[in-house]
């Protein structure tokens, strides 16, 4: 985008989070996921709450991806791959839960 959008799912490496949200929430994200499906956990979050988003195209942020996963070993990067395989489903399987209404919003606070 390249003007300013309001209510969006953000994605990135930065996220800034206003003080409103700060003295309403104790943790940024979801508690129930690590490292995947945050950002569309966080997005559900606001929606339910009816919070704002803001994507501000003005803010640039440098962020080199995988360049702390680059050095590691073949056998490392294996269990890295598995790590992150089982975090992903694990973290799409709540956000199914919570879109199909199984889980809610609030349990993940």
């Amino acid at each position: 985008y390249k003007e300013p959008v309001e209510n969006i799912c953000l994605q990135g490496c930065f996220l800034v989070f206003s003080k409103p949200y700060i003295d309403k929430f104790d943790t940024a994200f979801d508690s129930r996921t690590f490292m995947y499906r945050e950002e569309e956990l966080l997005y559900l979050r606001l929606k339910h709450y009816h919070l704002k988003s803001v994507y501000c195209p003005k803010v640039q942020i440098l962020h080199q991806e995988r360049s702390s996963t680059k050095h590691i070993t073949a056998n490392d990067r294996e269990k890295l791959y598995q790590f992150s395989r089982k975090q992903q489903m694990d973290s799409l399987a709540i956000v199914i839960k919570i879109l199909t209404g199984e889980w809610c919003v609030e349990d993940g606070l």
